[in-house]
């Protein structure tokens, strides 16, 4: 089918007419951006279930070139496919990336910063970028090159660095972030907000607000009135931005002394401080009547990706703790700057899911299209709303689309089809948004690469060891 021209949508922090963030790769984004809605179904989006359904990966050809297996970090298949040196020192920093060594990966990278070939040192400052920042390396962030010369690459617009020099030089001279956590899961009480993402409880420097909980914010969020209140002051008077549908919104770099969730306890949290304005959603509802929905702010991936994480909205909670000391033998949570979720289709394909509560709809995207013949459309039109506007109309969905762990599977109905658009070097197939979250538990532990889809409900499950099972 044709290419599709709507978008899914990350909100992306950049310097004020410079460039975006974290190498453009690294997307500082506000992951609760975009819902759906269609005009032949509930304005509630995709029709959701969860069930018992095991599915073996099926083995499939490799794509056509070193860099599309890249793209679906796809391991085996790119050291097979590269044909030089270069490429093969980049299949190796892939691997390091994706089994969870970020300090492996930030030596290979940035063994390649200098290489002949423009798709190599483009990509390698993307994974560069990706690794310095999980380990919190502020101060080599800063200290990176502003430019990669890409050579008209396609990804060259997704490598559009010099906001990486004000964020990463405002933050080079902080503290270490330090996460204190038990190793028995806390269960916290989590509530599900008006447009599906949930909230929980949090204390700022002692403060009481109600945060969403946002696997797609790569950096946690404030708003300035709440930031006053609890005594967050800005760390410079200069003035970053955040790139939304409708326009670029103001924010701030501060840091948080104190934030305490349960028992969980995250010192020197660097947060980006929005208007308040900036941090109300309006939701659709019947008859065309809105709900505005004010945040306080959002925790995001910069401490979930630190924790094991079982959501579970059927009980009410949300179960934080420690990430083990022992590694799987396979991961299927990967982080490349954001989370992305390797996960089997019904009939055993692999494919690759961003995972974003702060969505409040899954969507996929053209690239799931490319790898399900004849999918079976329906006539409804869908429409994904970003910050109370609406972003893209009129958007093709997808009849039924289902994806599981290989132990468990999500059927999904009337899915928004979206136009692929890369966060980094990966081609996803989709998004998970919130809306799973009323209809399955959710595991996810990133330090360890584990994720894994349960029937609501049950609760923690500190024994569960289940994640995706797919060959390397």
């Amino acid at each position: 089918m044709a290419r599709l021209r709507s978008r899914v949508h990350y909100l992306r922090m950049r310097l004020d007419g410079f460039g975006w963030a974290l190498s453009g790769c690294l997307l500082m984004s506000f992951g609760c951006a975009h819902r759906s809605q269609s005009d032949l179904i509930s304005d509630t989006g995709p029709e959701i279930s969860v069930r018992r359904m095991r599915v073996a990966q099926h083995g499939i050809p490799p794509g056509p070139t070193f860099w599309n297996s890249v793209s679906e970090l796809d391991v085996a298949a790119a050291r097979a496919q590269a044909s030089t040196m270069s490429e093969r020192f980049f299949t190796d920093a892939l691997s390091s990336l994706v089994e969870g060594n970020v300090v492996g990966a930030e030596v290979l990278f940035h063994s390649l910063l200098a290489d002949p070939d423009p798709l190599v040192r483009g990509r390698a400052r993307i994974g560069l970028t990706v690794s310095l920042n999980a380990q919190g390396k502020w101060q080599d962030l800063a200290a990176l090159p502003p430019e990669i010369d890409v050579g008209g690459d396609t990804v060259g617009d997704m490598v559009d660095r010099a906001a990486v020099d004000s964020w990463a030089g405002v933050l080079r001279d902080v503290p270490p972030v330090i996460i204190e956590a038990p190793v028995v899961p806390d269960v916290l009480p989590v509530i599900r907000s008006s447009v599906g993402t949930p909230i929980i409880k949090v204390f700022i420097n002692g403060h009481e607000r109600y945060f969403w909980v946002d696997t797609g914010a790569t950096m946690s969020l404030l708003a300035s009135d709440v930031a006053a209140e609890c005594g967050v002051v800005p760390l410079t008077k200069d003035t970053l931005a955040i790139a939304a549908a409708q326009g670029r919104i103001d924010a701030r770099p501060a840091i948080a002394s104190v934030v305490r969730i349960g028992k969980i306890t995250v010192k020197n949290l660097p947060v980006a401080l929005l208007d308040p304005s900036a941090l109300r959603l309006a939701k659709r509802l019947a008859y065309g009547r809105l709900v505005t929905v004010k945040l306080d702010g959002v925790i995001g991936s910069d401490v979930l990706r630190r924790l094991s994480v079982v959501l579970d909205m059927g009980a009410g909670t949300m179960s934080l703790a420690r990430p083990a000391t022992h590694a799987p033998r396979r991961r299927s949570l990967i982080w490349i700057g954001f989370p992305v979720v390797r996960l089997l289709t019904r009939d055993g394909k692999p494919v690759l899911f961003g995972l974003d509560t702060g969505a409040d709809s899954t969507i996929v995207t053209d690239a799931w299209m490319d790898r399900t013949p004849d999918p079976g459309l329906s006539p409804a039109k869908g429409r994904i709303d970003a910050l109370g506007a609406t972003h893209a109309s009129d958007l093709p969905v997808l009849r039924n689309v289902t994806v599981g762990d290989g132990e468990y599977v999500l059927r999904l109905r009337n899915v928004p089809i979206v136009q692929e658009r890369r966060q980094t070097f990966v081609a996803l197939d989709g998004v998970l948004g919130s809306d799973v979250l009323a209809h399955a538990t959710l595991r996810m532990d990133i330090t360890n690469g584990m994720f894994s889809i349960r029937a609501p409900g049950t609760g923690p499950l500190p024994n569960d060891t289940a994640f995706v099972k797919v060959a390397k």
